[in-house]
């Protein structure tokens, strides 16, 4: 299929680029950095969602596509880069273009949390974009990932920092509640449901949870991710009052590239769970577990 591909270089754009292209898809790339992959099926289209927010600035790229997959995303707004635009404005711009093009299917890569409920700035914008979608005359289905790990995401870097620690610090009791999906399984559903005709058929429409096989509280996440790392010695933790967490999101807001400020503690607190049975359905078997994540590398450990 010819597949256009925005958030291309991101973390999980990357994973969903690499998966097409392992698959023989011919791919339009797009993002505002050319993506690390090389291939003769791949065409790198630099463009910036910040400033393609008319269904014309689209036009052209989707020309003779046959699926769309909107992988841009981001959990802080810096600079230019804005939830309205990047998550809303932008999508639908495209969205709109790809249906009045004749493009067969899109597939937008969104958030468990953007629903009726939401209240946090990342939350609503993506939920405006797939409510959006979910009403044009073309086969839409939206991916909701709980929180995504692997292998070069920032947030998974923070993580695997974390359960490192002697001393382990989680908000309140730690009881947050997360059911966390590998990055390449992510990939794999999403590229089932945007190429294979029969499962698009069967979740156009919907909204689709992409979750792993188990829920846990953010305690046992990091419990379950330090003995996968390799270390013998038990998790232990240092438990932050909430009244201080709150304090230090707050303070957080000020700081570049911090990933603690009040709407990501909000989020963390919701709590990201799902039935696991769309992912284990799509993807024909169990999303694997945690402790498939990662190999231990060396100098972890006792």
């Amino acid at each position: 299929m010819r597949v256009l591909l925005t958030g291309a270089s991101g973390f999980i754009g990357g994973r969903i680029l690499d998966a097409l292209l392992r698959d023989g898809h011919r791919v339009v790339a797009v993002s505002r950095r050319k993506p690390s992959a090389a291939s003769e099926q791949l065409r790198f289209l630099p463009k910036d969602f910040a400033e393609s927010m008319d269904p014309a600035d689209w036009v052209g790229a989707v020309q003779d596509i046959d699926v769309v997959i909107n992988a841009v995303g981001i959990l802080r707004e810096h600079g230019r880069q804005r939830f309205e635009s990047l998550h809303h404005r932008a999508p639908v711009a495209l969205f709109e273009a790809a249906a009045a093009s004749g493009v067969r299917r899109v597939v937008q890569v969104s958030a468990l949390g953007a629903d009726d409920e939401a209240a946090t700035g990342y939350h609503l914008s993506k939920k405006a974009a797939d409510d959006a979608l979910l009403g044009m005359q073309v086969e839409g289905i939206v991916v909701q990932p709980s929180v995504v790990v692997g292998q070069g995401g920032a947030a998974t870097a923070m993580f695997t920092t974390q359960a490192r620690l002697p001393f382990i610090p989680v908000p309140g009791s730690g009881q947050q509640c997360m059911q966390p999906i590998h990055s390449d399984d992510l990939a794999e559903l999403v590229v089932a449901l945007a190429t294979n005709d029969a499962l698009a058929n069967q979740y156009k429409g919907r909204r689709v949870a992409a979750v792993g096989p188990e829920p846990m509280s953010l305690r046992d996440f990091y419990a379950r991710l330090r003995r996968t790392l390799g270390f013998e010695s038990p998790a232990r933790f240092i438990n932050i009052p909430m009244w201080y967490m709150n304090m230090l999101a707050q303070a957080g807001r000020w700081v570049p590239g911090s990933p603690l400020e009040p709407d990501t503690l909000s989020m963390l607190e919701r709590g990201t769970l799902a039935p696991v049975d769309d992912t284990r359905a799509i993807l024909g078997r169990e999303p694997r577990a945690l402790e498939t994540f990662f190999e231990p590398r060396a100098g972890d450990g006792p």
